[in-house]
């Protein structure tokens, strides 16, 4: 004879859509580990997060996100830059809002080295983008473009980094930086 389930039992061995949902949270919640790096004459510029694929693989949302710039002779850190965490909506965890599009390190027509990086939030509009300049030890200096205050003497940094006559000490593109790796079909 065959054995009769109960109503009961058989909605205990389906899963539920909350414990589904919950199981797909759970692997979500598995932060995957970003770096990159730019080594500009005597300095390392390091950037690193911690991001979740909340939204789809291609693009990532960051928990966490720092930028150290660092003398290449010694390895000593000069100045770390760790980006602040706005707390999202809902059961989604607190994220970084700024997005790193490149970083470039420039020099002036007087000799003055810069950082520059291109910056976004993800969002689409007219102070979605901006450029942070750094000193050549990290500290961030103000913010160019979007709805950001323009800080005096940064102007010179910012041409530096987009005049195509001058060249760059270095340059890195980071338009992958937010994207988990995606496994090729076999």
């Amino acid at each position: 004879p065959a054995a009769v389930s109960s109503p009961a039992q058989l909605s205990a061995a389906k899963p539920q859509p909350a414990a589904a949902q919950a199981e797909a949270q759970a692997s979500l919640a598995i932060p995957l580990a970003k770096t990159a790096t730019l080594q500009c004459e005597e300095r390392n510029i390091n950037l690193e997060a911690k991001c979740l694929d909340l939204y789809g693989p291609h693009m990532l949302a960051c928990t966490s996100q720092r930028l150290t710039v660092s003398d290449s002779a010694t390895g000593q850190a000069l100045k770390v830059r760790e980006f602040a965490t706005v707390k999202s909506e809902g059961d989604d965890p607190a994220l970084v809002e700024e997005q790193f599009g490149e970083i470039a390190c420039v020099r002036t027509a007087s000799d003055e080295k810069f950082i520059v990086a291109t910056m976004d939030n993800g969002g689409n509009c007219e102070d979605c983008e901006w450029v942070d300049v750094y000193s050549w030890d990290g500290v961030l200096l103000g913010s160019e473009g979007g709805n950001r205050k323009k800080v005096a003497g940064i102007d010179a940094a910012v041409k530096a980094a987009f005049d195509k006559q001058r060249p760059l000490i270095g340059k890195t593109e980071l338009a992958g930086f937010y994207t988990a790796a995606v496994k090729s079909r076999e």
